[in-house]
């Protein structure tokens, strides 16, 4: 089984000024100590391809697919949160069912990397 982690700073983290680097190499690393990692991400942390276990999806070969322009067309934000927030929280559901489909898995674990 592999664990799959989510992390692109201009795409799922509309403040980029919250982000911190060292957290989520540190949590890459550790995670992959015994697990495959798959981590769905963007040019900024594609140095952790490098590490042993680790593979490097950049989020532009998931977030183009024809259920996720379906969903960002029809989708109404029914919370408090700002409509790009209340977004980004459904598209890493999308993002993980492509990853899935992509690599034709069967089950994943799923962790957050919000850092």
């Amino acid at each position: 089984m592999y664990i799959v982690m989510i992390h692109a700073s201009g795409v799922l983290s509309p403040k980029k000024n919250h982000l911190n680097s060292s957290y989520l190499d540190n949590s890459v690393q550790t995670a992959a100590i015994n697990n495959k990692v798959l981590l769905i991400g963007d040019d900024s942390n594609k140095h952790l391809d490098k590490l042993h276990n680790v593979q490097h999806i950049h989020i532009n070969k998931l977030n183009k697919s024809e259920n996720i322009k379906i969903f960002r067309k029809h989708f109404v934000n029914y919370s408090d949160y700002e409509f790009e927030f209340a977004y980004i929280c459904f598209l890493r559901v999308f993002l993980i069912h492509n990853l899935m489909l992509k690599f034709k898995l069967k089950e994943i674990f799923h962790v957050e990397s919000d850092c």
